[in-house]
């Protein structure tokens, strides 16, 4: 295994690339944004230890009613497929969103008549792209970095 200093740059980035941009309050200035490092003060021998923060799967699912006036299309939201009785039923109401982990539960529906206007909008988002704007709101709200937002 090579050592650190001589392990390729992650995905062409290099090491004193990543390090001149880190956008934590140690590296910039909180209020200006301003660089409190200078590129010729980072080693030109660093090199990236770790890499963390990137699972790229749609883990969190949200599900906005925003019409639903149709008979039936329950959402149906279940843990264990072989145990019916785990499985919840709520309808949505406009207005009302459902938000839940897509990799640990099954979403359905039951069927709706043709008659009544029904919509719903989903989206997706990558469960470390939730943490990231989690942390970025409470850095702008507290001032407090916590370990994982550090480089």
């Amino acid at each position: 295994m090579p050592s650190q200093a001589t392990r390729p740059p992650l995905v062409g980035m290099p090491a004193v690339w990543l390090r001149d941009n880190c956008p934590c309050p140690l590296c910039r200035d909180p209020v200006s944004g301003q660089r409190l490092l200078h590129i010729t003060d980072i080693p030109a021998d660093m090199a990236v230890a770790e890499v963390i923060h990137r699972d790229p799967v749609p883990t969190v699912q949200l599900l906005h009613c925003l019409h639903n006036a149709a008979e039936g299309g329950d959402s149906g939201f279940v843990e264990l497929l072989s145990a019916p009785p785990s499985m919840l039923t709520v309808r949505l109401r406009p207005g009302d969103c459902a938000v839940f982990d897509n990799t640990r539960v099954l979403h359905a529906r039951t069927g709706f008549a043709q008659g009544g206007r029904r919509h719903l909008q989903g989206c997706y988002a990558d469960l470390h792209g939730v943490e990231s704007a989690v942390a970025v709101g409470e850095r702008a709200t507290t001032g407090v970095i916590r370990r994982k937002d550090r480089i």
